[in-house]
Order: C-alpha cells, then structure tokens, then sequence
C-alpha cells in the first residue's frame, strides 16, 4: 500500500493521541465489578494460549458501534471518556476525513458521509479492520505485585489490524498506516467464562470494600 511521508501518521501515533482525549467493552453501565483473585494459581498460562484467549476479546477493538448497528441512530450521542483510545481513533479518522461531523458529545454522517455509507456495517458497526494477536512476547504471573490482583497476569503483545475494509484504505490512506504492528500490554484475570479462561481487565483499582481488594472499572 502506498503512503505518503508527510502527512502519514501511524496507527500508534493516532491511538496515542487518542488516549489524551479518553479512553472498549460491551458493558457499557460502566459499573464497577471486582476481580477474581485466584491465589491457586501458580503458573502463567502459555503464550499460545493467551494468544488464543485474548484474540476474539481484541477484534473489534477499532470499531465504534452502536446498539442496533442495523438500524443507527443519528445524531449518535457518545461519551468520550468512555471510549479506549482506538476507538477514539476511528472516529478521529472519520472526522478528518469529513465523513463524521464530531463534536465531542454527539456525531452524525455528514453530507460525504452519507453520499458513500460503505464506512458503515450493518453487524461490526465503523470498523477500520480486526485487530489481531501477531504475537505474545511476555506472560508474567502477579502474586503480591501492588498494581493487578493475585493470580491475574500481565501480558506484553504484537498486535497488528488485519482484514481492513476497502472504504478504510480509500479513506484513511492520508490519516493511517495499516501496516505498523504495535506494541501492546494488557492484564488478564481469570474467568471460565472468557474464552480460555482468560480474561482481559478494565482498569484495576485497589478498594479494601471489595472482596478481593480490587474494583474493576469497565471502559469502552
């Protein structure tokens, strides 16, 4: 794919400037739950299995949807503070095509936004791709660490956006480089229902109310 060398920014360089504005998870109350603290737990899971458990949790990390992506509704109203930086990304993109008309609290297709809709999916919602797992370089196993849970474990990964839409690089060459693999971390508890029993956390905070010690705060 061809880019251009001025005006090209990478898909790191977006996402960071993203996370200055906000920060991706289907509950979208926000309420705060507590994670599990498995002390049982003395050994990290493998990578190829954190590889397994994380990738379906992080496909459509680079989507904005929206409840019914069949039917949106617009002017959609949106929360900044409760987006993660990559889906702050694809609307800032969005926008800077003038596909979007985004002012912070709401949105809506402008006239070339709704002229050409392909940016639009009736089931992923905007999606500038999958984001996938290319690799897990770290696995490390918390017991008494001060900043995630006992038997939680912290994971350093490649993660790379693969299966991008026609109507993304037609929109977004000037904006996005596709190809950058970026460099990612994230914790994960212990969940039997989460896909291999792995789980990725929302924000862990220490709170001696909760059972575990630990509150999770849920973003999106």
């Amino acid at each position: 794919m061809r880019t251009i060398a001025i005006t090209l920014a990478t898909l790191a360089t977006l996402t960071a400037i993203a996370s200055l504005a906000g920060c991706h998870s289907s509950d979208s109350s926000g309420a705060p739950s507590a994670p599990a603290a498995n002390t049982s737990i003395t050994s990290a899971p493998s990578s190829s299995d954190v590889q397994a458990a994380l990738g379906p949790q992080i496909a459509d990390d680079y989507c904005w949807v929206q409840a019914d992506n069949g039917k949106p509704t617009w002017p959609a109203p949106v929360v900044p503070a409760q987006f993660h930086s990559e889906t702050r990304t694809v609307l800032n993109a969005l926008t800077a095509e003038g596909l979007l008309d985004y002012q912070g609290s709401a949105l809506a297709p402008t006239a070339d936004g709704k002229k050409d809709a392909s940016w639009w999916d009736s089931k992923r919602g905007a999606c500038m791709g999958t984001a996938t797992v290319a690799s897990v370089t770290a696995v490390r196993l918390n017991h008494g660490n001060p900043h995630a849970p006992d038997g939680s474990v912290d994971v350093d990964y490649v993660q790379t956006l693969t299966n991008v839409p026609a109507w993304a690089q037609k929109n977004f060459k000037s904006h996005v480089d596709f190809s950058t693999p970026l460099t990612k971390h994230v914790t994960l508890v212990y969940d039997t229902a989460a896909p291999h029993d792995w789980r990725r956390a929302g924000v862990l905070v220490k709170d001696p109310s909760q059972p575990t010690g630990w509150r999770e705060d849920n973003v999106h």
